[in-house]
């Protein structure tokens, strides 16, 4: 009776180590099997088992291949840039989903379209160009190309593309990348234009003219139309309104002389009242409509078509003195926290130019004013003197006989010396009026060194003696001749031997030396005095400037005024004061070369003449 027959093993539903036990079971029994039917059963369900592994194998590869594949399928649709194959003739073979999203076209609508269909006008050469040097130089190629998009503003991308092969081998088009650039171009773009705002407020004090350039410079970077309102004498005025449209320019133009309301119902008034700027990020007409906002807006906002606003203050010291509001209209932008960032650096860079272009009015005021007195001084008020140091001179030289001298002979000299005294003063301020604006008159000719001590200690003899100090001058055999104004180099000098007979004791000395220093005259003052403490030494020099031991014996100009006339005659001044007591003033003066000695003095030969009598 033949044994029952066996259900078939359902391998399938086995897992895999079943398999394998099964698999090594069979090959195990098929050496002790004698029946050559039942070895060859087993060989051939060994066999099973095997191809039943090697197709789960086979399965899983399949599983992991179709995984991968979404994952890089996802990756390429997902691309935060722009992938697409297109063949030489710019038509589009392959598109992502960031493609489909960028040019606002479906998938399969894209697929079969020419790249150039897509380009602005004006860019359309361009991208031919970029795709034929790709394909027939098979090279990788990039280029900045301008895509126009629907119902959004044109999108500026950097493109890059590599040889597309065919299975042939031969090149069959592009494989290619676009990148959007336009936000990095518009930073780049808002940049430039602070960087050439800055400069063109800084280019002028007439803040008015360089404000109102600058609004027409803003758009269409920063805006579509940009105001700018100043406060003029108390009233708030519209200085300018620029317009990216000409159309609306024409349309608007009356408002240009319309005043700006300054209540706080207006976006304009109320940052005026506040000196804290505004963001409407959207002010289109529906939200107009409304009145959560509680802004009344102009009629130009109402009527320009504002999409968006911004309104920021101009803020100079604590007060605000204007202010700017940038509009975006027809093209569609939308402002935002970076956009308002901008256009506060933009009222910072402007009401710094307000501040100093005003800071410069009053300093040019102060300058009239200055000058004004100046003037007063210099004829009004020197000539009067001159009359009474005349007439004092006069009367002193006319006195005979001690008796009348003794009448009235001291109150003259006193008279004297006092107008003496006021006409320094004067030539002071004049000389320190002309070292600050640069009007100085300086003469420069060659001169010998000595003839300026000689001329100088001549001045000085009648002080000296009479205060008992010895004025002694130290010059090498060698003649030393410098190029310098003579009478500028004497006043130094005089100003510099004048401040120490002030401190020189009774029975002390001044010495003025001299010696060649390079291409320089090194001249020097030097005193018996007490010194300079190290404390007032680096403020010697200065304007107005004297210790609290000294303030009484002069006015801290002289030192101030020698320095500028020595660094106008091309030389430099400095001072040095030992511990144990002197001070030794120095200052250096250009050499003047002997062919410029010979030449001034055969000029001044020429213009004197020959000597003729008369009889």
């Amino acid at each position: 009776m033949p044994s029952p027959r066996k259900a078939p093993v359902r391998y399938d539903a086995m897992t895999r180590e079943q398999l394998v036990a099964q698999l090594r079971t069979l090959e195990a029994g098929s050496g002790q099997d004698a029946d050559v039917t039942q070895a060859l059963i087993r060989d051939l369900a060994a066999h099973q088992l095997e191809l039943e592994l090697q197709n789960r194998e086979m399965r899983q590869a399949q599983e992991a291949m179709e995984e991968s594949r979404q994952k890089l399928a996802d990756l390429y649709d997902f691309a935060p840039v722009v992938y697409l194959a297109m063949n030489e003739r710019t038509q589009i073979l392959e598109a992502n989903l960031t493609a489909s999203a960028l040019f606002g076209i479906e998938r399969k609508r894209l697929v079969g379209q020419f790249l150039t269909s897509l380009v602005v006008a004006a860019d359309r050469r361009a991208l031919r160009d970029h795709v034929r040097r790709c394909v027939s130089a098979t090279v990788r190629a990039e280029t900045e190309i301008t895509f126009s998009v629907r119902n959004q503003p044109p999108v500026i991308a950097q493109v890059t593309s590599v040889p597309l092969f065919a299975a042939s081998g031969k090149v069959a088009g592009c494989k290619t990348t676009i990148v959007d650039v336009s936000a990095f171009k518009l930073a780049q773009a808002k940049l430039k234009f602070l960087a050439e705002a800055s400069a063109t407020l800084a280019s002028s004090f007439d803040y008015r003219a360089t404000l109102a350039q600058v609004a027409r410079d803003a758009v269409p970077i920063l805006a579509d139309i940009c105001i700018v309102d100043l406060v003029d004498r108390g009233e708030l005025r519209r200085l300018e309104i620029a317009y990216a449209d000409r159309e609306k320019a024409e349309r608007f133009a009356w408002l240009r002389d319309a005043v700006p309301r300054r209540d706080v119902r207006t976006a304009v008034g109320r940052v005026m009242r506040t000196g804290e700027p505004l963001l409407f990020s959207d002010c289109s007409p529906a939200t107009l409509a409304s009145t959560e906002e509680g802004f009344d807006h102009e009629a130009l906002v109402k009527a320009s078509g504002a999409q968006s606003m911004m309104v920021v203050p101009m803020v100079v010291r604590e007060a605000v003195v204007g202010a700017i509001t940038l509009i975006g209209a027809e093209s569609g932008r939308r402002y935002s926290g970076t956009s308002l960032a901008t256009a506060r650096d933009l009222a910072t860079h402007a009401a710094l130019a307000i501040d100093n272009a005003r800071l410069y009015e009053r300093a040019q005021e102060a300058i009239r004013s200055r000058e004004d007195v100046l003037s007063f001084v210099s004829h009004d008020l020197r000539n009067p003197l001159m009359g009474i140091q005349l007439t004092a001179e006069m009367l002193l030289r006319s006195a005979r006989g001690e008796d009348e001298r003794r009448k009235g002979w001291k109150q003259l000299e006193r008279i004297r010396r006092g107008v003496v005294q006021m006409r320094r003063m004067i030539d002071d301020l004049l000389d320190l009026a002309g070292l600050e604006s640069g009007k100085l008159t300086i003469d420069i000719v060659p001169h010998e060194v000595k003839k300026l001590f000689d001329e100088t200690a001549e001045l000085f003899a009648p002080l000296v003696e009479e205060k008992g100090i010895a004025l002694s001058v130290l010059v090498p055999a060698e003649r030393i001749d410098v190029r310098c104004d003579p009478s500028r180099a004497v006043q130094v000098l005089s100003n510099l031997i004048g401040n120490s007979i002030k401190f020189t004791p009774a029975g002390g000395s001044i010495t003025l030396s001299a010696e060649v220093a390079g291409t320089h005259a090194l001249v020097s003052v030097t005193d018996t005095g007490p010194g300079i403490p190290p404390v007032v030494r680096p403020h010697i020099f200065e304007r107005f400037w004297s210790a609290d031991e000294t303030a009484r014996k002069g006015r801290g100009l002289g030192l101030y005024i020698a320095k500028g006339l020595v660094e106008a005659l091309g030389g430099a001044i400095w001072v040095d004061s030992p511990a144990g007591g002197g001070t030794t003033f120095s200052f250096t003066l250009p050499l003047a070369s002997a062919a410029e000695v010979d030449s001034f003095t055969a000029t001044a030969e020429t213009e004197r003449g020959p000597f003729v009598g008369r009889g």
